[in-house]
């Protein structure tokens, strides 16, 4: 038989037509014609039978193309058949395929016995995506792994595919035209992802004329020309992006310390990169240096574009408001390593402009020298201007007590000062790192008194007292301790993994005393203190935690959010009265008979609710392509993925729980 690539062509068809054609997913089709798997005997023969068809010859084999059996828990106090409408026949009249529409059965008692065994069984706690078998999906995209380059030119080897997740993106990217797509390629034995025109053509992150909206991206990486989408960043724009490469594992989705201690400072939309082994994080905030780029981390606010998958990270799905954590980010990764002293307090220093540039002209320890050269506008030695306004300033502010003003004035009179100093961002950025930089100050009074180091108030006589901070962070904090794992609360609701929130707030608060021990020890205090019971946790029935409140459902309601709660689990949806969805509504319409939408939406809302006192379980069976997939995923989206747990169907009939 031809092999894939050369039939599909033959037939005319896109890579996602003949994905739906075959039931299966666009990243099968590309593992077949990339030669990196091989379809098998039952895949071989529909394309053989579709080539047939097309060609004029008939084949009255038949062919039973079933969908996997699909059991959903729901909440039915009566027994009842729901029916699912199939598609209609797609190979014509030359296709005598039975394709049989099967009742989705309510299930009571013993699953083992109604299941039908003939078939792969799949729960909402399973609901697995087998390549070969999956209902195509139009959000559906394949990505090849960032940094694996075969070791054959021109080729790439362990391939990755990542689905992106439009309604997962932010609404106020999507509003601006500055969308491109792009399309792995291999350069010198290397894998890049040159941005692309919808056309095809190359992409310039400087150029806006090249670029397109959020809808017209999506519709051509839809088309198959493309392996994904990107949003450029502009001067023109708020945002700035950050980019964390290899610290997340693409298997396990463990992200390594360093960066998830960034990712909880920066706070804002984080998204896993399409390798699965990085991540972005976009922030409103400009970067306040032209440094881009060092080790793991690169940051960009303009002329550059992020790949978009919108695979968020669980907590951090809203851009926000982050300049302060961004400098912060900068200076740790661009600028020099901050000297292991506490900062200076400001002092007044009340010598004339004259006198005080004069004396650090002469001041020994090569800082004259260096004082001098800045003051000149040389700028040899630094990688950039901005470095070089980075340094003065930090000298100015030794030798003005840190007066804000004063650096200012005397900053332009040097001959490092140029039009970008006027720019108010840019000025305030520089000479407020360059305060926070200085551990010591020159006092007219005791210049020879040296900065002494300040010992952070968790010490008592050079000893450190771990109740003191433990105590600290339990006041700004709530945590709770339960089947060996330390939970903390954020946004509405406790996550795992508390330790990481813990170590990187010590971090912060001990700065240069920080040690291995002291925190282990801050973690060992807070633990003993807050040891609780797993059966205290989400007890309120009555309480639906969403991302804005908890939504009461019995007495219709919304309430704040709160720590007294314990509750654990949290719904990626915010509670509004007044929505409606017209796609779902549709969906619905032209899926599910008119007396089964009321069932169907009781089930959503019994998976929502923390107990399953009813005993019901739902089983979804028939042919291809007629809304089953679809439906558990819009179940999964509607609780989160989180939320949902997998179990194949025929471990409950050889475990029976």
């Amino acid at each position: 038989m031809r092999d894939v690539k050369t039939l599909r062509k033959e037939l005319g068809l896109s890579q996602n037509e003949l994905a739906r054609k075959l039931g299966v997913n666009r990243r099968s089709i590309i593992r077949w014609e990339s030669k990196t798997t091989t379809p098998n005997d039952e895949i071989i023969q529909k394309l053989s039978h579709l080539f047939k068809n097309v060609t004029g010859e008939c084949d009255t084999s038949e062919q039973n193309v079933t969908d996997d059996d699909v059991t959903v828990r729901g909440n039915v106090t009566d027994e009842c058949d729901i029916t699912l409408k199939s598609d209609t026949n797609v190979t014509g009249e030359c296709d005598t395929s039975d394709k049989n529409v099967t009742d989705i059965q309510n299930v009571t008692e013993d699953i083992s016995q109604k299941a039908d065994t003939s078939n792969e069984n799949v729960t909402v706690e399973e609901q697995t995506r087998s390549s070969d078998a999956v209902e195509d999906d139009a959000s559906s995209s394949f990505q090849e792994d960032d940094e694996t380059a075969s070791k054959k030119p021109g080729a790439l080897e362990n391939e990755s595919m990542i689905t992106i997740d439009y309604d997962s993106i932010p609404s106020e990217l999507k509003e601006l035209n500055q969308w491109v797509c792009w399309k792995t390629e291999v350069r010198d034995g290397r894998p890049t992802k040159p941005p692309r025109m919808t056309t095809g053509k190359i992409a310039d992150s400087t150029d806006p004329a090249t670029w397109t909206s959020f809808e017209k991206a999506k519709a051509a990486y839809e088309n198959g020309k493309f392996d994904g989408i990107g949003f450029v960043f502009s001067a023109d724009d708020p945002y700035t992006g950050a980019d964390l490469d290899k610290c997340r594992n693409a298997k396990s989705g463990e992200i390594q310390e360093w960066a998830d201690n960034w990712i909880q400072k920066l706070n804002s939309y984080t998204e896993v990169s399409p390798s699965r082994e990085g991540v972005h994080v976009i922030v409103r905030g400009k970067k306040k240096g032209d440094a881009a780029r060092k080790g793991k981390v690169e940051i960009y606010d303009t002329a550059r574009y992020f790949t978009i998958t919108g695979n968020v990270l669980d907590g951090y799905t809203t851009i926000e408001s982050r300049q302060t954590e961004l400098d912060a980010l900068y200076d740790a990764i661009f600028t020099k390593e901050e000297k292991q002293s506490a900062p200076a307090k400001a002092v007044t220093v009340s010598l004339s402009d004259e006198e005080l540039i004069e004396k650090a002209k002469n001041a020994k320890n090569g800082n004259g020298a260096k004082f001098t050269a800045l003051w000149q506008g040389e700028i040899t030695g630094y990688e950039s201007q901005s470095e070089a306004d980075l340094a003065l300033c930090s000298l100015l502010a030794f030798w003005t007590g840190k007066d804000h003003d004063r650096i200012d004035q005397l900053f332009r009179q040097s001959k490092l000062y140029r039009e970008k100093w006027d720019r108010q961002d840019y000025r305030k950025m520089t000479i407020d790192a360059a305060i926070e930089s200085v551990t010591a100050v020159y006092e007219p009074e005791a210049q020879k008194q040296k900065a002494y180091r300040i010992r952070s108030p968790y010490f008592r006589k050079n000893v450190f007292i771990p109740p003191i901070l433990a105590n600290e962070l339990m006041d700004e904090n709530s945590f709770f301790y339960t089947s060996e794992q330390l939970y903390h609360y954020r946004d509405g609701v406790y996550l795992p993994k508390g330790e990481k929130r813990v170590k990187a707030i010590c971090r912060n608060k001990l700065r240069n005393e920080s040690r291995v021990n002291r925190l282990n020890e801050v973690i060992a205090h807070i633990v003993d203190l807050n040891d609780i019971e797993n059966d205290e946790l989400n007890t309120h029935e009555n309480l639906i935690n969403v991302k804005n409140g908890m939504y009461d459902w019995i007495e219709n309601k919304l309430l704040p959010h709160g720590p007294e709660y314990l509750s654990t689990i949290q719904i990626p949806i915010e509670y509004n009265p007044e929505a409606t969805c017209s796609t779902v509504d549709y969906f619905f319409e032209t899926t599910l008979p008119a007396d089964c939408i009321p069932i169907v939406e009781e089930l959503f809302g019994y998976c929502l609710i923390p107990y399953t006192k009813f005993e019901k379980a739902f089983m979804l069976t028939g042919g291809g392509a007629n809304g089953k997939s679809t439906l558990l995923t819009l179940l999964e989206k509607f609780a989160g993925s989180e939320n949902v747990s997998k179990i194949p169907l025929q471990e409950l009939d050889e475990h029976r729980f």
